[in-house]
């Protein structure tokens, strides 16, 4: 699942995908981390919330059922290579 960096006290970067309703966040610790069914009237709450660790440990904490991400790389943002970028290596030409 694609995450998207925050600037948060909490989380490095979230993400979510409204076909599966999971939610998945990268805390700062580097754990990654998905809860199931999660709306998503309540992800849009979550993005949009003024503070997302406030928002994440009233309601969804504990709320929903969770799993920890085992063996994937933590989130690095898109770049160039060499950047901070993930290698493109295997994968087709986007252009």
């Amino acid at each position: 699942m694609e995450r998207k960096p925050v600037t948060s006290q909490m989380f490095r970067s979230v993400g979510y995908s409204p076909e599966t309703r999971i939610l998945e966040v990268e805390f700062l610790t580097g754990g990654i981390y998905r809860y199931h069914d999660v709306s998503p009237a309540e992800w849009e709450d979550f993005r949009t919330a003024k503070s997302h660790g406030a928002h994440f440990s009233s309601r969804i904490r504990g709320r929903y059922r969770t799993e920890k991400v085992e063996k994937e790389e933590p989130f690095e943002e898109k770049g160039k290579e060499g950047e901070g970028a993930r290698s493109s290596e295997g994968l087709p030409d986007a252009g």
